[in-house]
């Protein structure tokens, strides 16, 4: 059968051919109409692009292997990493070169023309506003908060030429009379820290070592409710604004808080073991902080996150901005360190003993010029006040200069201005623990003309809070060139013109608030208005001053009762009796108690205070 299949396919291709004429003989095969219609609808696929072959260099051979391939794209990731380290540090190179003719061609202009460069011009800084009150609070190891408030009065010696002080840009003289308006043990244990967010606020913050930050309304003098956010002693408190507040503490952590609803916005982690300061920039952008890691770090307080970390090979006890933003100090035991914003040690104060504080404070002399006065606690009881503006003549500094290079002349050491000393403050007998400068305003004799002028605050180990009049050394500054032997010369020294005494508490911590609005009766008008005041009254006044003298007694007292307490419940829960009520009713009671206190004295007037509009309670 299949020879005859193929002999009728030959004979119908033979008949084919001789139906068409000669020619080879050939099969012909037939589509079917299904494979028609699919060739017809399938489109004609584009021809494909050809691709170019990559050209290789002589000296760089195709790796055989995947091995091969592999190391050689890590050699090439690294050459090109080389390169760029190199490109680096060239441009570093040109930079340092270029700063350092800048240091070179600012010389004679003192500190300011080292940082002052770095201020971005764009940046609107708020200075405070005088006032002619202001609170200042105080806290001690002793557990024990002091509040005080202060009253700006006219000097008598300068009733005379008061017209003169104020028609004229020179500080007036004046007095300072101190009023306490409160004094209570506001934690369980020492207090370390306070702060305040400004006379337009009315927030105060105070820690300690009970790991509480705890809130308070300086207004109506109470306290609105406990920050838990730390596991460690709070080491500092800071307002980064009046909208938000920054806490460190030695659990190596630093909280944001923001005081419209006290939310904890941010937990800023970097940070090795306990961190001692922070401070926040003036336009509140960023942040420094340094600790027991050696390190000084900046921080995005924009972002929430870190910016950048430089190792200074010491523990720092606190690190300040100016008040420009231009420069900061950081202080280490004995030494203080002031840097520019890009990292350069523009001067440096190093003494026998510790530095209690520095700050910075910006004033205006008697040209009306602007000038940055640095004021630093000593621990024999005196506090420095230098000129950061002053102007140094070209012959003090190459002496200068001649020294250093005799004392070490292998050594290739930066060159430092010379800081050059304007002002003490003399009064204390013993360490200065703290050191904050304020604004205030000065009426003349008659009171229809005011001056603007500047007070310090201080505390010390001794047990004092002291004020001062810095009018004196404001109006001695200048800007004519001297030697520093001229300037040592001319040290303006002053006594504190109002003190407070705590009887012997040890003071650790110290912030100072003007009132805002305030005027000479604005302390009369409050208290008329019927504003809370934490013992006020007389009878107030005098329990409070017991309460300071015989604190021993106190403590001695409440243990007592805790031990008594304690027993009862021994001898209850021996008997079988319910312990969960009890000790329900006991709680129940003491809560009640605090707030029947804190009614009794702060609730005559929660309707005359006036909330802000954009600042919360905690709940």
């Amino acid at each position: 059968m299949p020879a005859q299949k193929r002999q009728r396919g030959s004979d119908a291709a033979g008949g084919s051919q001789r139906a068409g004429g000669s020619g080879p003989s050939a099969t012909v095969y037939r589509k079917s109409a299904k494979k028609q219609r699919s060739d017809q609808q399938t489109p004609t696929q584009p021809a494909k692009k050809p691709v170019p072959q990559r050209t290789r260099p002589k000296d760089d051979p195709k790796p055989k292997t995947k091995h091969e391939y592999i190391q050689a794209k890590k050699a090439a990731a690294l050459k090109e990493k080389e390169a760029a380290n190199a490109a680096r540090r060239a441009e570093e190179s040109a930079e340092k070169q270029l700063r350092k003719k800048q240091i070179q061609q600012q010389k004679g202009k003192g500190v300011a023309g080292k940082g002052a460069s770095q201020q971005p011009a764009t940046i609107l800084i708020k200075p405070p506003q005088p006032t002619s009150t202001f609170r200042i609070v105080a806290g001690s190891y002793e557990r024990l908060l002091y509040g005080l408030e202060a009253t700006v009065e006219p000097s008598s010696d300068s009733t005379t030429a008061g017209a003169d002080a104020s028609s004229s840009t020179s500080a007036a003289a004046f007095n300072i009379s101190l009023k306490p308006i409160f004094t209570f043990p506001a934690h369980i244990s020492s207090i370390r820290t306070v702060a305040t967010a400004g006379s337009d606020s009315k927030w105060l913050a105070t820690g300690g070592t009970d790991e509480i930050v705890k809130v308070w309304d300086l207004r109506k003098q109470r306290e609105v409710g406990q920050l838990t956010g730390h596991e460690g002693t709070i080491t500092s408190l800071v307002f980064a604004s009046r909208t938000y507040l920054l806490t460190t503490s030695a659990d190596s952590h630093i909280n944001l808080y923001r005081t419209r609803d006290w939310a904890l916005l941010r937990t800023l982690k970097g940070h090795i073991g306990r961190i001692n300061s922070a401070s926040p920039h003036p336009t509140g952008r960023l942040a420094l902080s340094v600790g027991a890691d050696r390190t000084i770090r900046m921080w995005d307080l924009m972002r929430g996150q870190a910016a950048a970390s430089t190792r200074i090979g010491i523990e720092a006890d606190l690190v300040k901005w100016d008040t420009m933003g231009a420069r900061f100090v950081v202080l280490a035991y004995r030494q203080a360190m002031i840097f520019g914003t890009d990292m350069t040690k523009v001067a440096e104060l190093e003494e026998k003993r510790r530095i209690g504080d520095v700050c910075f404070f910006r004033v205006k002399d008697g040209a009306g010029k602007e000038r940055e006065l640095f004021f630093a606690g000593l621990e024999d009881g005196i506090v420095k006040v230098f000129d950061l503006d002053a102007a140094v003549t070209e012959e003090a500094k190459a002496v200068a200069s001649d020294k250093e290079e005799d004392e070490d002349e292998e050594e290739e050491e930066e060159e430092l201005a010379s800081l050059v000393e304007v002002g003490r403050l003399v009064g204390h007998k013993n360490r200065v623990r703290s050191v904050t400068v304020l604004p205030v305003s000065v009426s003349s004799a008659k009171g229809k003309q005011r001056a603007t002028s500047y007070v310090a605050v201080t505390i010390s180990s001794d047990g004092f809070i002291r004020t001062f009049d810095l009018s004196p050394i404001v109006n001695s500054l200048s800007s004519t060139e001297r030697t520093l032997a001229q300037y040592a010369e001319q040290v303006v020294s002053v006594e504190s013109n109002a003190q407070f005494d705590t009887k012997g508490t040890r003071l650790t911590c110290l912030t100072a608030v003007g009132v805002a609005g305030s005027a000479n009766a604005g302390a009369e008008q409050e208290e008329e208005d019927g504003a809370d005041v934490i013992g006020s009254d007389e009878d107030g006044d005098a329990e409070l001053e017991e309460e300071s003298e015989d604190e021993e007694v106190d403590v001695e007292a409440e243990d007592e009762e805790l031990k008594a307490l304690e027993r009862a419940l021994k001898e209850a829960q021996e008997k079988g009796l319910d312990l969960e009520d009890l000790e329900e009713m006991l709680n129940g009671d003491e809560e009640i108690d605090l707030d029947d206190d804190v009614d009794e004295e702060d609730g005559s007037d929660e309707e005359v205070e006036e909330e802000d509009e954009d600042e919360g309670e905690l709940e």
